[in-house]
């Protein structure tokens, strides 16, 4: 949560063409810990890790290629 946080603030004191890169790489990395629980199988149920992992990297990807 400190380091998501922490990327988001600092992505809205940048420009807003290079903040979207790190705000974008912040919900990539959130995805990222998502499928982490997924894959241990513990902290959040299965099917929450499961679209809230896709919605995130979706979103991260978003922001990063789409202009």
């Amino acid at each position: 949560m400190i380091v998501y946080g922490t990327l988001a603030l600092v992505g809205l004191t940048l420009t807003p063409e290079i903040g979207r890169y790190v705000v974008g790489a912040g919900w990539l990395l959130h995805g990222a810990w998502d499928f982490a629980h997924l894959h241990r199988g513990k902290v959040v149920a299965r099917s929450y890790a499961e679209w809230c992992g896709v919605f995130d990297i979706l979103i991260g990807l978003g922001l990063i290629f789409l202009p």
